[in-house]
């Protein structure tokens, strides 16, 4: 049984380019270093005695500046090819994050936020336009959920260190392990997906740039907004949540978010490639992985008893396996040749602005209301994105 399952795992990564490992390597790197970010909400609070509100302001920045990095690297990825902006994107927030971490004061630290998240942001259209040149047709899912995969392995090990840290060391350490960790990961693009490699850079627009969409595009983008709203309670309100109802540390607090990336990494693969063998259609996946964001959400609404937040764990970490991968794919079947990097960069833009508002208003629902009202303003949420996802199949 055991070597059945094994050997369905190691299938499920067969058939891939050598260029998607590598790109996916790179990410992984890059994302193991990522302690910032989850950790914001609790240095804040804790270190500076930030408020609530103005936590929510300085993660907002967040937020805004991977809009408008988002919004650039896609149009860029489609005037100059996605393998210059993966480099700037990969390297120059580590030339930020080490900085940021002297940083106090309020509008300052908001500012260095949105510069970061503007360059982190950048890469994001280029990689996704790059999964699209290095793979075909029958593995593209199965590359970005590869590609995911190095994300969430990365996620699971970034809070995990990131919490051994804060306990052995000090906050400030994360900041230099962040910035690092994104040289790193730029060095190894530079090194292993050379420009001469790249075998199907997208083709320069020569007539006039069109900013139309349609209607099923839009759908998926509002999908993809929701989605992202919800997922990026993962990095706000879960640690305050694990802190403040359960007494968590942050080392119990970096475990809880690892295992998120945890579980992503050791099932996402197996499960897309055993839904596409199934022929199961994308939209009804999208909409499973919506009610599993559901569940796992109603599951902290009901009680405070830590049995529910390992079984929230589970289904928001299944919900996130299954729904991202496929959305991917659903918006970039949507796309033409020519503008694959435009219609990424607004995927993006609608993944950048989920963040911006889920950073702020998640934050501000728990400081005005409390934690249980926060979970139902989720599910509603989740309700809508239903709703477009059935009307985009239509």
């Amino acid at each position: 049984m055991f070597k059945k399952i094994a050997s369905s795992y190691v299938s499920s990564f067969q058939g891939l380019s050598k260029e998607v490992w590598y790109l996916s390597f790179a990410m992984f790197i890059n994302r193991a270093g990522t302690m910032v970010i989850p950790f914001m909400s609790l240095y804040l609070t804790s270190k500076h005695n930030y408020s609530l509100k103005d936590v929510a302001w300085v993660l907002s920045s967040f937020g805004l500046g991977g809009v408008i990095g988002s919004y650039l690297g896609g149009i860029l990825s489609d005037k100059k090819g996605f393998y210059p902006i993966l480099l700037i994107g990969f390297i120059s927030p580590g030339l930020f994050l080490i900085p940021l971490g002297y940083l106090t004061e309020f509008y300052i630290l908001c500012l260095g936020v949105f510069i970061i998240a503007m360059l982190s942001e950048f890469s994001k259209p280029a990689a996704f336009v790059a999964i699209f040149s290095y793979s075909s047709s029958q593995n593209r899912t199965r590359s970005i959920s590869l590609l995911r995969l190095s994300i969430h392995l990365g996620l699971s090990l970034g809070p995990f260190l990131g919490g051994l840290l804060i306990i052995h060391t000090s906050y400030r350490s994360l900041f230099f392990i962040d910035g690092v960790t994104c040289l790193l990961s730029g060095a190894f693009i530079f090194l292993y997906l050379k420009r001469d490699n790249i075998s199907n850079t997208l083709k320069k627009v020569n007539q006039k740039r069109s900013f139309k969409i349609s209607r099923q595009f839009f759908s998926y983008m509002i999908v993809t907004f929701i989605m992202t709203f919800v997922y990026i309670q993962l990095l706000s309100t879960f640690p305050l949540y694990y802190k403040q109802v359960y007494s968590f540390s942050e080392f119990w607090i970096g475990i809880l978010i690892g295992i998120n990336g945890l579980l992503i990494f050791l099932f996402e693969m197996p499960l897309v490639h055993f839904l596409e063998r199934k022929r199961i259609a994308k939209e009804q996946i999208l909409k499973l992985s919506l009610f599993l964001f559901g569940a796992s959400f109603l599951s902290l609404a009901i009680t405070n008893h830590t049995t529910f937040i390992i079984l929230s764990v589970i289904l928001f970490s299944l919900a996130q396996s299954i729904g991202f991968p496929f959305l991917n794919t659903l918006v970039i079947n949507t796309s033409s040749s020519e503008n694959k990097g435009r219609n990424m960069g607004f995927f993006t833009i609608s993944v950048a602005i989920g963040k911006l508002a889920g950073l702020n208003i998640g934050l501000q629902l728990v400081s005005s209301l409390n934690f249980t009202i926060t979970w139902l303003f989720m599910i509603l949420l989740l309700f809508i994105a239903f709703l477009f996802c059935k009307k985009a199949t239509y």
